[in-house]
């Protein structure tokens, strides 16, 4: 049994159909309080909340001691001032200690119910006010990064109240983005973020970011039918920075996988785009696979010495054979389709290919095509990241 249980109105029981309808509305005041974007907000759902939940003619909540004492809203139904003879007051914080009061009004003297419903109200309130102050220290110092944090945590609806503070609605349809230098960039790290976020906000607007000192991080607002990707690939070349975005999210729920999304998608940028650009998560192909491969876990030893050999081989003649033999399977193993992507002659295409087999030791015709372009592919990751 509860403490409402037994509480009774002036005029007799309370019916539970009375009461349970009034706990009903005291529970969405409590989520509509605890979602607020702003103390502000928060305080005017309180007194809004209070005159409904008491069917009262009006509400005040005061904040602060002495002279800090200020009321810092109020809502009272339509009718003459002072017409309220009657006041129910709650002093907010526990004994001995005072953050202000929570007031109600009337024309009527209010029940016991009233006072229970009131002071339920003034607890939820407290919580509230230390949750924003918090809060608001917290989004000055960095909004989005609050945001990041909580997405990372999957605490779905943290991440919502902290993105409103950062002016960004996590329902809208959206992509995480991370950003860093590309491997050969001896620029300030800060000067080049700087630049970015300049661009950015030109030609993304609504984007937020998170900034470290070797990277960043940014929720930007992807509406269908868009061209963010193009804008986002020419700032990349533009500025020299390696991007990569998640996939599109609605919500916060996914904020954790479209962290990890971004971040990998990131690291594959800066191998397929080592001169700057931006990939999407979905661009990626295999390498979404390959991303999390440890590097003693190659999938076979052999294919990786055969690469060993012929990529010793370009470093020593200044050569492009691993080059070619990835156009080559990428190109489903034709030796004309490769000639015309590389600009040459077939003829120097199959001598190419037969300069890799002799200096890899292998053979083209024995070996599954997919492994050996697996192989290559995980091995520049590899140096890629090592790097």
């Amino acid at each position: 049994m509860t403490a409402i249980d037994d509480v009774t109105t002036g005029s007799g029981d309370v019916s539970l159909d009375a009461r349970t309808g009034r706990l009903a509305v005291l529970a969405r005041l409590g989520e509509k309080v605890a979602e607020a974007a702003s103390r502000d907000e928060l305080c005017r759902t309180v007194t809004e909340g209070v005159r409904a939940l008491l069917a009262c003619d009006g509400a005040a909540l005061v904040l602060g001691q002495g002279a800090d004492r200020e009321t810092v809203a109020t809502g009272r139904a339509s009718g003459p001032p002072g017409a309220d003879a009657f006041s129910l007051t709650v002093t907010l914080g526990a004994a001995g200690e005072s953050g202000g009061e929570l007031i109600a009004t009337d024309s009527r003297p209010f029940s016991p119910e009233q006072d229970w419903l009131l002071r339920a109200v003034a607890s939820q309130v407290v919580v509230a006010l230390k949750w924003a102050d918090l809060a608001e220290r917290l989004a000055r110092e960095n909004p989005a990064r609050q945001v990041f944090e909580s997405l990372a945590c999957a605490n779905g609806r943290l991440a919502r109240h902290r993105a409103r503070q950062a002016h960004f609605d996590l329902d809208m349809p959206h992509r995480v983005l991370t950003a860093g230098p590309v491997r050969s960039d001896d620029r300030p790290w800060d000067v080049v973020r700087e630049l970015l976020e300049h661009r950015m906000g030109l030609d993304v607007p609504g984007s937020v970011f998170d900034r470290s000192s070797r990277g960043l991080r940014a929720l930007v607002p992807w509406a269908a039918g868009s061209d963010v990707a193009s804008k986002l690939d020419a700032i990349g070349c533009e500025l020299a920075v390696c991007l990569g975005y998640s996939e599109v999210a609605t919500g916060a729920d996914t904020g954790r996988t479209s962290i990890v999304q971004s971040e990998d998608t990131a690291k594959i940028a800066a191998v397929l785009r080592p001169d700057g650009g931006a990939l999407g998560y979905e661009d990626l192909g295999v390498y979404k696979f390959l991303v999390h491969v440890p590097a003693d876990k190659k999938p076979d030893d052999r294919l990786t010495q055969v690469l060993d050999r012929v990529e010793h081989y370009d470093n020593r003649r200044e050569s492009s054979l691993v080059a070619t033999l990835e156009i080559y399977l990428r190109h489903g193993s034709s030796p004309g389709a490769t000639a015309r992507a590389l600009a040459l002659h077939p003829n120097t295409i199959r001598q190419r290919l037969a300069r890799i087999q002799a200096i890899g030791r292998f053979q083209l015709a024995t070996e599954d095509p997919l492994e050996l372009e697996l192989a290559i592919n995980l091995r520049r990751l590899h140096h890629m990241t090592r790097c």
